[in-house]
């Protein structure tokens, strides 16, 4: 997985008026996505290479998945 995030990307989100949060809801967002197909879904292998536990997996992807829907 060689995501790289760089500072033109940070620069790109910055001047499209991306708060912190949006900007790291994303960057999570997609790394969970990532560790979630590498392990077919399941939530608790996905949590092991990132260092938490399945508990937080879920909280973080639930408040990720309610500030998106709120800002709809």
């Amino acid at each position: 997985m060689n995501i790289i995030l760089t500072e033109k990307d940070l620069d790109v989100a910055l001047e499209a008026g991306d708060s912190y949060h949006e900007i790291m809801d994303h960057v999570t967002c997609v790394l969970f996505e990532k560790a979630l197909v590498k392990t077919r879904g399941n939530k608790t292998h996905a949590a092991d290479p990132l260092k938490i536990n399945r508990g937080t997996l879920n909280s973080i992807l639930k408040r990720t998945k309610a500030r998106k829907e709120a800002k709809k």
